[in-house]
C-alpha cells in the first residue's frame, strides 16, 4: 500500500509540472524602434512593415504622429527583412483619418516586391530609423 501511494504522488508530480515548461520553444526575437521621416520631415501617420519570404512572416508597426514607430518582443523574430512604407489600414465602414492627405511617402517604398531597404533584426533591442528621400 504504501508503494502505490509513492507511485500516485510520483505520477501526480509529473502530470503537474508538465505546464510549467515543457511547451514548444518560442524562436528568437527582438524588439525595433525607430523613426520615419521623409525628406529629414518625420512622417505623421502610417505603417511600417517588416517582411522576411524565407520565413514567411510579416511584423508591422503604426508610425505615431512624431514618426515614431515601435514593434514588441515576441512579435517580430530574428532574421533579415525587407522594409516598406504604407498609408494607414482603414477598415471598410470607418472613417479615414483626416490627416491622410499628409501621408505623402513615394509608392517606390510602398512596394514589397521591389523592396528599397534591408534590415537585420537580432535578439534584444534594435533601433532603425528611416530617413526616405522623395528624390
Amino acid at each position: 500500500m504504501r508503494i502505490r501511494s509513492i507511485l500516485l504522488g510520483a505520477l501526480l508530480l509529473v502530470f503537474l509540472s508538465l505546464p510549467l515548461g515543457c511547451g514548444p520553444a518560442k524562436p528568437p526575437s527582438g524588439t525595433i524602434t525607430g523613426t520615419v521621416k521623409l525628406d529629414g520631415v518625420p512622417v505623421p501617420l502610417g505603417q511600417v512593415n517588416f517582411i522576411n519570404t524565407d520565413m514567411g512572416v510579416r511584423a508591422s508597426a503604426d508610425i505615431d504622429s512624431t514618426g515614431k514607430y515601435e514593434i514588441l518582443k515576441d512579435q517580430i523574430r530574428v532574421g533579415k527583412y525587407t522594409v516598406t512604407v504604407l498609408p494607414p489600414e482603414i477598415a471598410p465602414m470607418e472613417k479615414p483619418p483626416e490627416n491622410l492627405k499628409d501621408f505623402k511617402v513615394p509608392k517606390k517604398f510602398q512596394d514589397d516586391s521591389r523592396p528599397i531597404y534591408t534590415v537585420e533584426i537580432k535578439e534584444g533591442k534594435n533601433t532603425y530609423d528611416l530617413d526616405l528621400k522623395s528624390k
